[in-house]
């Protein structure tokens, strides 16, 4: 009999990974102690679902930590704005400057005028004054 069907399942200490394949079997045995009358053939049967179950919760559980990853790169990334663009200066990719009014992107890195090369994308066009 597992712990879990005697009712004294041991903690978990830490963030350790869970194991749902080895969590969903242990349910699983518990299921069978409290009705015994199951054959071995439906104990198999049940097992084998639960490690299916196991197996997409292993891989939800890595796709749910790529999402994780990804946002913590996106929440870390903060708006690059230099300022109001100075020619002779190189500019780095992600770069964000003001020309003559107006808000520009920089896509690659580059020392070219805003407006005036493809590195730079226009983001906010001026407005007209006073309006």
């Amino acid at each position: 009999m597992t712990e879990a069907a005697r009712g004294s399942a041991r903690p978990r200490a830490g963030p350790d990974p869970i194991d749902p394949n080895a969590d969903l079997l242990e349910l699983v045995d518990a299921v069978m102690v409290k009705h015994p009358a199951g054959d071995k053939g439906a104990r198999a049967a049940v097992r084998m679902v639960a490690t299916g179950i196991g197996a997409v919760i292993l891989r939800a559980g890595a796709e749910l930590a790529q999402i994780r990853a990804r946002l913590d790169q996106i929440e870390a990334k903060r708006l690059d704005y230099r300022g109001i663009w100075k020619g002779g200066i190189a500019y780095p990719a992600g770069s964000w400057v003001t020309h003559d009014g107006s808000l520009f992107f920089c896509h690659r890195e580059t020392g070219a005028r805003p407006g005036a090369s493809a590195d730079w994308q226009l983001a906010v066009k001026r407005g007209r004054d006073r309006r």
